[in-house]
């Protein structure tokens, strides 16, 4: 806006030119305004009138002449008036009132007594206002449309942020394919467990059931796999709810498993027990279904999830390593026992893991530098014993506590270097969203 009156002054200039120019005038015998007052006139065609003697400047805080009536104007208006016809609509354009100035402008176009020169000069003028009008109205509707589409709400499929692209582009690119895998292998093994259960309670022979065998696995991954496509479009989730729910289906599948071993492993004819393949599908489905049913409850990242599969992985292992060096020959003859220490070797890791989420702050894929440790952890310790032979295999006992003592050890390493790794992450996580936001603000 503030550009205005230089752009209006500038171009007056060059279209007096063109226009001096189409009448035959030459533009160079046009005197140049003077540097700290208004231009001159045009010289008329009769004599001019006497020049009254110059007024007195007007005081820096005198109000503008327009603001006063006719008889209170100061001496000065009217000789700038007589001086430039046009200073009332100079006023008006310097005062950026455009609808006033081109009515201005109008009026002296169409006086008739008006000079020739002094018409065509508000005419260009006139032109030049409406120009810069036209300008005006375009950039404040383009202002407009850009506040409309920043105000309007945005889903899923249109961000208008970084953060929300890349929420996006986990809920398409991972979302819909690992709810589609996980959905197909839970699919395939309920059809094999529910197949397998008929055949159990109907105790049908081998020729007639292993049709059904082969057949339920595949209609059930293909159910499962659309099931968890329409699931993930239907109900959105976002990655940390999808592989929480999932998880917890697979922990719940393995602990059915467990349990249906400690129950019937002592049953003479453990195939014609439909129990023990419900157990599994039960376990899975309930572990489903509590997994679905937290995952709204509790703020829970796809990182989180992958340290409580690594966390029950090393929890069961350890407790086997114990198990294996203290149990002795009391194992053989309580394996339900055994199996219920496996059991909650596995489980109570993985829901302490869950439970304090929001203190472990570690991404899905440096998670992985945990299981890297335990293993390297376990290697290290099986070629050290191997090595010290002679003084420890002998002793169960010892060979277990110096495993798990370094399976312990490597978890740990690979614990800090996981969360060393996922600190450096989000830093430059951090750093990248605020660079696009700093582009996007300028």
């Amino acid at each position: 806006m503030s550009r205005a009156p230089a752009v209006v002054v500038l171009l007056e200039l060059v279209l007096l030119g063109a226009v001096g120019a189409r009448a035959g005038e030459d533009p160079s015998d046009v005197p140049p305004p003077p540097a700290d007052g208004p231009p001159p006139a045009e010289a008329p065609a009769d004599p001019p009138p006497a020049v009254s003697p110059p007024a007195e400047a007007p005081p820096p805080d005198a109000p503008p002449p327009d603001a006063l009536p006719p008889e209170a104007q100061p001496p000065y208006a009217a000789s700038a008036r007589a001086a430039d016809p046009l200073v009332d609509c100079r006023a008006l354009v310097l005062d950026e009132r455009w609808d006033d100035a081109e009515r201005c402008l109008q009026v002296v176009v169409a006086a008739p007594d008006a000079p020739e020169p002094l018409a065509r000069r508000a005419a260009a003028l006139r032109e030049v206002v409406a120009a810069w009008r036209r300008h005006l109205d375009d950039a404040a509707r383009a202002a407009e449309a850009s506040a409309a589409a920043a105000a309007a709400p945005t889903t899923p499929l249109t961000p208008s942020t970084p953060r929300e692209q890349l929420k996006v582009s986990e809920l398409v690119d991972e979302s819909s394919g690992e709810a589609m895998v996980h959905g197909a292998a839970g699919g395939a093994g309920a059809g094999f467990l529910v197949s397998a259960a008929i055949a159990s309670a109907t105790r049908a022979s081998e020729q007639d059931t292993i049709g059904w065998l082969i057949a339920a696995p595949a209609a059930g991954g293909v159910v499962g796999a659309l099931g968890g496509y329409v699931a993930e479009r239907g109900l959105r989730p976002s990655v940390g709810d999808l592989r929480l729910a999932t998880s917890s289906m697979w922990m719940g599948a393995t602990q059915g498993f467990l349990l249906q071993w400690a129950v019937f492993d002592q049953s003479a004819d453990a195939g014609a027990v439909p129990l023990r393949f419900l157990t599994i599908l039960g376990g899975g489905a309930l572990g489903l279904g509590a997994g679905a049913a937290l995952s709204p409850l509790v703020d829970v990242e796809d990182g989180d999830v992958a340290v409580a599969h690594s966390a029950a992985l090393w929890g069961g292992v350890l407790t086997t390593i114990v198990l294996t060096g203290t149990a002795g020959s009391w194992m053989s003859g309580n394996v339900p026992v055994v199996l219920a220490v496996i059991a909650g070797g596995i489980g109570v890791p993985y829901l302490g893991a869950l439970a304090a989420h929001s203190a472990l702050e570690i991404e899905r894929w440096p998670s992985f530098l945990i299981d890297a440790g335990g293993a390297a952890g376990l290697l290290v310790t099986t070629a050290f014993i191997t090595v010290t032979n002679a003084a420890l295999l002998p002793n169960s006992a010892a060979v277990a506590a110096a495993l798990t003592v370094g399976t312990t050890a490597g978890l740990a390493i690979g614990s800090v270097a996981a969360w060393y790794v996922s600190a450096a992450v989000r830093q430059e996580a951090r750093a990248l969203l605020r660079g696009a936001d700093d582009e996007g603000e300028e």
